[in-house]
């Protein structure tokens, strides 16, 4: 397996939930933003509806680490919005005109 290329330019640091734990992202913040986002979608659709009262009938702790699931995945989604902006503001940008990550922490 190849590794991943990584862009020069950081978009910006998320935190996340768990202490000391930061996202830096160097590129393809809507890719990510949107996978985090369909993944919420795909876990709100197996404990709501149809899945609702398989839901329901788990132990407390199994439904508690379900939703700090959704959770977590909601909060993320919504930290990486103004990288996505950023990136997207960045896009046919000549790589040496781009702000430098002084500028580009969207969370700072």
């Amino acid at each position: 397996m190849s590794a991943p290329h990584v862009s020069a330019v950081t978009l910006g640091c998320i935190e996340t939930d768990h202490a000391g734990v930061r996202l830096i992202v160097h590129a393809s913040a809507e890719d990510h933003c949107n996978m985090r986002a369909s993944q919420l979608a795909s876990l709100l659709r197996l404990i709501s509806a149809d899945g609702l009262d398989a839901f329901l009938g788990q132990d407390r702790a199994t439904k508690d680490g379900v939703l700090w699931l959704a959770s977590s995945l909601a909060d993320e989604v919504e930290r990486m919005l103004p990288v996505v902006s950023l990136e997207i503001s960045l896009r046919g940008t000549p790589p040496n005109s781009r702000p430098g990550p002084e500028v580009q922490d969207a969370t700072q």
